[in-house]
């Protein structure tokens, strides 16, 4: 029996649907090709709505929105490291408050810490401590901003394509006291473009480092996009370290997150990396 066209076309997108959802989780070239091509033809159409749930990109308001992000935190360090989930956790865990101390009293000046939220709204750090007295908060980090001289790099663990609730976050920063004292030293992670939009209205904050994780845009489209644009900080997982042309890319500061060893810290400054994400200092 010969298919109508619309069956034809349903057939056509079932069948790349179920090639999205068996391969997604791989990294071979050619899912990274489909990737790339469904970003670049289709925006993103099977990326955004199988893979995840992202906003698609206004290319016409990307092209028109002068951002003005202060992006001054990039000179703080020849070679910036910053302490990957609060810092060196591998006895005291991830984003606690003795890793997250130890990381201030070592004097390490950027420290990323993990949000989420609670049953209660609250926004905790995210952990796997027994000890109930570790578990630190958005006011215990507040509390230690206002005393110590850091910077704190947010990374949140909640549907953060959740646009509105990407934004309450940053909402309830603004009301925090001596908000004007610290503000300079929260760097954002935008995880869609969205997301710049937002911060770029707030104009409080210091320029935030676009993340890749959240998204399946392909670095060498994100790049491409972030152009000409006042987006200076992007970072990229270790395993696309060979994929990025650095040249090409010379106005951007490129950060590889996470680095484990010497090894692997020494290759990425070698080769002309800005930064990295490690809870190791190197």
């Amino acid at each position: 029996m010969t298919l109508t066209r619309n069956n034809f076309v349903f057939s056509i997108v079932f069948t790349l649907i179920i090639f999205f959802f068996v391969f997604h989780h791989y990294k071979s070239s050619v899912v990274l090709n489909l990737k790339y091509m469904d970003w670049k033809y289709i925006d993103g159409f099977f990326s955004r709505n199988i893979l995840t749930d992202e906003p698609p990109i206004n290319y016409k308001k990307l092209a028109q929105t002068s951002f003005n992000f202060d992006y001054s935190w990039l000179i703080r360090e020849q070679f910036t490291q910053i302490a990957h989930r609060g810092g060196n956790y591998s006895i005291t865990g991830p984003n606690t408050k003795k890793t997250i101390l130890d990381s201030i009293n070592n004097g390490r000046r950027f420290i990323e810490i993990d949000f989420k939220i609670d049953q209660n709204g609250n926004y905790i750090c995210l952990n796997n401590s027994a000890n109930l007295k570790d578990i630190c908060d958005l006011n215990w980090i507040i509390n230690k901003l206002n005393k110590s001289d850091f910077y704190l790099v947010v990374d949140l663990k909640f549907n953060v394509h959740e646009n509105q609730q990407y934004l309450n976050f940053y909402k309830r920063l603004t009301k925090y006291e001596n908000f004007e004292n610290w503000q300079s030293r929260i760097i954002p992670q935008a995880y869609n473009f969205e997301h710049l939009y937002m911060l770029n209205n707030f104009n409080a904050f210091s320029g935030p480092i676009f993340t890749t994780y959240e998204t399946n845009i392909p670095p060498e489209l994100i790049l491409k996009y972030l152009s000409g644009k006042m987006i200076n900080a992007v970072a990229l997982p270790f395993a696309l370290k060979d994929t990025i042309q650095l040249e090409k890319n010379k106005s951007k500061s490129i950060f590889i997150y996470p680095v484990k060893t010497k090894d692997e810290y020494m290759i990425l400054k070698k080769r002309g990396f800005n930064g990295i994400y490690s809870s190791t200092v190197f």
